[in-house]
């Protein structure tokens, strides 16, 4: 069973960073449905899962106008997990960051140096930080992102064994790169979560034994790299 799952209540992010398929891919503004939103909650919760639950995928949380209510949410429905929320801080505030205190279990903010500054909330903790420099190899994000450190071939695969990634459409992607939802195994609405996880597991695995006929992964620089 999977142990992480990324839920994406939106579609939109305000920063435009090079490593992210959102810096030259347009998405309109979309929110996942409450109805979609709950009725995942509600697996969850029948399974009692305990591992993290994140609400991101190319998104940033903080946009959806109903976030904090939605973290609420996820707590209510699977009070055992381990709530992160990765986010840019543009939105994060100490009002917000206190009131969620309790909710969310981690921040995880990203400082992106390249195009927005080096913004960090003074009520946050280090532990709280990711940073990207030129030392890093990025992935391509299947494709949709041409940036110079996206060109080398990374040290891992994403199709994470153990992680699901839902977009806001409600779709399953196999792995997390898959910008543009070019490797699904169904929706949320038409089949089970665990149903869904079986097979995306399976897709998982077909791809660590080097099988990587899909669209996704012909794209990837994990296969095209150097």
């Amino acid at each position: 069973m999977f142990n992480s799952i990324d839920i994406e209540i939106n579609s939109n992010c305000n920063f435009r960073c090079p490593y992210c398929p959102n810096s030259k891919h347009h998405r309109d503004v979309d929110y996942m449905s409450h109805d979609m939103f709950a009725f995942i909650l509600k697996q969850l919760e029948s399974l009692r899962f305990e591992g993290r639950v994140s609400p991101n995928l190319y998104n940033e949380p903080t946009l959806h106008p109903k976030f904090m209510e939605y973290m609420v949410e996820i707590k209510e429905y699977v009070p055992d997990c381990n709530l992160v929320v990765y986010t840019n801080a543009s939105r994060l505030n100490e009002k917000m960051y206190k009131k969620m205190s309790g909710i969310v279990d981690h921040w995880k903010i990203t400082i992106h140096p390249e195009s927005h500054g080096m913004y960090v909330p003074p009520f946050v903790h280090d532990n709280t930080i990711r940073k990207f420099d030129d030392t890093y190899i990025l992935h391509n994000r299947c494709g949709t992102v041409d940036h110079p450190l996206a060109k080398k071939k990374p040290d891992r695969c994403f199709a994470d064994l153990d992680a699901m990634y839902v977009n806001f459409k409600g779709d399953v992607v196999v792995c997390c790169n898959d910008f543009n939802a070019e490797h699904t195994v169904g929706n949320v609405i038409k089949e089970p979560l665990h149903d869904l996880w079986v097979k995306a597991e399976y897709e998982k695995k077909k791809i660590r034994n080097g099988d990587f006929d899909n669209l996704a992964c012909k794209k990837c620089n994990c296969v095209t790299g150097e």
